[in-house]
């Protein structure tokens, strides 16, 4: 009895470690999902039109939530892309993709000072972006 036993808690514990091992599909159905084939620009998280010091607070809230969660402070940007109302709460129209403005791939801290940065050089009264070689007010197409 207590060899059954053992097998068979065995092949429970093989069969829950395979399971665990199996990618997760998440569904975006519900999920507020920017469309493919649209343009957005860098650094406009909110998709409001502007750039603003609103946009780095939300790309700066959105890696603190996924830190948080996994205490990671790199959030990948499909993980943001696949679940917009975790890392950008209720913004309605967020574009994830745009908050990565050194297009590395994650959102973290660089991203939201540099969204910082150019928001600050839009509004210094200078005629032009000199010393700012960032991706922030580029447009960006999304496949």
């Amino acid at each position: 009895m207590k060899r059954i036993t053992k097998r068979i808690i065995s092949a429970l514990s093989v069969c829950a470690m395979f399971t665990a091992s199996l990618p997760i599909s998440v569904s975006a159905a519900a999920e507020n999902v920017q469309p493919r084939g649209s343009y957005h620009v860098y650094g406009d998280v909110n998709n409001d039109g502007i750039i603003t010091g609103s946009d780095a607070t939300l790309a700066l809230h959105a890696y603190k939530v996924f830190e948080n969660l996994t205490g990671s402070p790199d959030l990948p940007v499909e993980y943001a892309v696949a679940r917009p109302s975790v890392y950008f709460g209720s913004i309605e129209t967020p574009v994830p993709q745009a908050a990565d403005t050194n297009c590395d791939g994650v959102i973290n801290n660089d991203d939201a000072t540099d969204i910082l940065h150019y928001y600050t050089l839009l509004n210094s009264g200078s005629s032009s972006l000199e010393g700012y070689n960032g991706n922030c007010g580029k447009v960006f197409f999304i496949q």
